[in-house]
């Protein structure tokens, strides 16, 4: 566990200080603050691993059940898409039997137009 190193008493302004004393100063502070973090260079992902490594296996969890729940819908969508075609399929046969029927129906009522 790393500590900080204590602030110098001198450095700490007192709550009681004019902020339009100390106005020119903190903005030049800001903005070498703003300079310096733009050029700082993110440490590698093999780094931030070795340094925290249950923090990036807690990413690593959420991440997955992200993946499941956008997954999962589609997953659903397909089954129901596969329980539709076996319906389609169903009733095409049923379609073909009765097709079937009628045709036996159809050669039946001619033989007993012809008795």
């Amino acid at each position: 566990m790393t500590t900080s190193a204590p602030i110098p008493a001198a450095g700490a302004a007192s709550p009681m200080v004019n902020p339009s004393d100390t106005a020119p100063e903190t903005a030049t502070e800001q903005a070498q603050a703003r300079a310096g973090a733009a050029t700082v260079v993110r440490p590698s992902l093999r780094a931030q691993v070795a340094e925290n490594p249950l923090l990036s296996f807690f990413g690593l969890v959420i991440i997955a059940l992200l993946t499941a729940a956008i997954v999962s819908p589609h997953i659903r969508i397909d089954d129901i898409n596969i329980r539709i075609d076996d319906t389609n399929e169903r009733i095409d046969r049923l379609e073909a039997k009765v097709d079937r029927l009628e045709a036996k129906v159809d050669r039946l009522e001619a033989k007993v137009d012809r008795l």
